[in-house]
């Protein structure tokens, strides 16, 4: 029973990992879309805030792909919709997306790292939205768990409570 409560956690930890990650990936890349709207932006140092963030992206599918793992066990519906995310075309167009506006900023074309880096920030809030998702409903198949195992923690002791009326008896 420990070592379940022990899984749980470890799993509970990575899907928070994973929507911290997304929350600053998102709040960093609504930095640079703010930037871009600037009259005189920095496109170098912007450019490297870009490939700062497509870092963090590829380290993100690490932590998705560890939460889908720590959550087999404990919550196997889960691990199915972090896989599904991971398989995404979401997924896969917002990597496509920060890589492509990375690639606009060091080509100084403010035009296109702009289109990009909004179409990023538009697929990082719905992944953010998604994992929130996900994190929801492992919490509640993981309280109704817990309400069952209770159950019939009281339904045992309500039973031993009656044996022990009818021995005295």
């Amino acid at each position: 029973r420990f070592i379940d409560m022990f899984e749980q956690a470890m799993a509970e930890q990575k899907i928070d990992e994973v929507i911290k990650k997304l929350e600053s990936m998102f709040n960093q890349q609504f930095e640079i879309l703010e930037q871009l709207n600037q009259k005189q932006p920095n496109l170098k140092n912007l450019s490297s805030s870009e490939r700062q963030i497509e870092e963090e992206y590829k380290n993100l599918q690490n932590v998705m792909s560890d939460a889908m793992q720590s959550s087999k066990k404990t919550s196997p519906k889960t691990s199915t919709m972090f896989n599904d995310l991971m398989q995404s075309q979401l997924n896969q167009s917002t990597q496509k997306n920060i890589q492509e506006s990375r690639k606009a900023l060091e080509e100084k074309n403010r035009k296109k790292s702009k289109e990009a880096s909004k179409e990023a920030n538009n697929n990082l809030s719905d992944m953010l939205e998604k994992s929130k998702e996900i994190q929801e409903n492992f919490q509640e198949e993981t309280v109704k768990e817990m309400i069952n195992e209770f159950l019939g923690v009281v339904n045992s002791i309500l039973n031993i409570s009656k044996y022990q009326d009818e021995l005295s008896e």
